[in-house]
């Protein structure tokens, strides 16, 4: 009997998933790769750029390795960026285990389904949220106004700059602000009633102004947001 021979096979039908991302939330440096780990080990030949799709605030970037750091950990390298705003590396759902089984993300049973992906987030907070530039300009003479454009130095949360976050006045005191409307995700611009009498006239935008991770206009750039002077006046 001791002479039987046996042996046992494991039949696994479960896809992989990722369980962790980094990095993730809001970081105050330029990146250049993601890492995200598996909950089981992965057959890295199946883990391929071409299971990764990467956007930014200036639309898709390309993803230009991926590096095994471990059976379940594997690094996703790109080009460095530094644009402020909101990244999403989404990957899958064809990526493999050791016993061929596609990604089950959503842990239906059913893997390699389109929404067996997984996507890491981050956001990319580096410079100050700041007015750069105005049209017209302070020194420009112009028969009438009625459209400001501002220039943001970075994307900015569009549902934070409303006309409460804007006042004008000019010779003859305040000047109703009628609307703002996005033309580009840094560059607005800024509707008043009709103007046409002589004299100067000034606006004042914020502070209450952010960015998409959060942080509030920094106009004085002493590194403290949202201050009564972090408005923009012009």
């Amino acid at each position: 009997p001791t002479d039987a021979y046996s042996a046992s096979v494991v039949i696994d039908q479960t896809g992989p998933s990722v369980v962790s991302s980094t990095p993730s939330g809001t970081i105050t440096t330029g990146e250049s790769y993601v890492d995200v780990t598996f909950d089981k080990a992965i057959q890295a030949s199946s883990f391929t750029t071409s299971q990764v799709s990467i956007i930014g605030p200036n639309g898709a970037v390309e993803a230009l390795s991926v590096t095994p750091l471990s059976s379940t950990q594997f690094q996703i390298g790109f080009a460095f960026q530094t644009t402020d705003g909101a990244y999403s590396v989404t990957v899958g759902p064809n990526i493999l285990d050791l016993a061929g089984n596609a990604m089950d993300q959503n842990h239906n049973g059913t893997n390699g389904e389109a929404d067996d992906t997984y996507t890491a987030a981050f956001t990319i907070a580096l410079q100050p949220l700041q007015i750069i530039a105005q049209s017209p300009t302070s020194s420009t003479f112009i028969p009438a106004l009625e459209q400001l454009q501002v220039t943001f130095s970075e994307p900015i949360n569009p549902g934070s700059f409303t006309a409460s976050q804007v006042q004008a006045s000019g010779p003859d005191g305040p000047v109703t602000v009628t609307g703002v409307t996005e033309v580009s995700p840094s560059v607005y611009v800024i509707d008043i009633s009709r103007q046409a009498g002589s004299g100067t006239y000034t606006i004042k935008i914020g502070p209450d102004i952010s960015d998409p991770a959060g942080d509030l206009m920094d106009q004085n750039g002493n590194g403290i947001q949202g201050e009564p002077n972090d408005a923009y006046v012009g």
